[in-house]
């Protein structure tokens, strides 16, 4: 089974790096459970980073290093 082919984790993962608030990251991760196709996956994560890039600069740098 190649990577792309196991979906259903990579939203999660990708949730549980990335800081967003905590009712943002149960909506979509119903929605990645609902859908569980790749075209969801990659509509998921454009939503993450749209959301990331709209924060203030220091806010994002704050994040990252509270992630890491």
């Amino acid at each position: 089974m190649d990577q792309l082919s196991q979906n259903t984790e990579e939203p999660n993962m990708l949730l549980s790096k990335t800081w967003l608030p905590p009712e943002v990251k149960q909506a979509l991760i119903i929605e990645s459970r609902k859908s569980g196709d790749r075209f969801a996956s990659a509509l998921m994560r454009r939503i993450v980073m749209d959301w990331y890039r709209e924060l203030p600069k220091e806010e994002n740098e704050n994040k990252l290093k509270v992630a890491a």
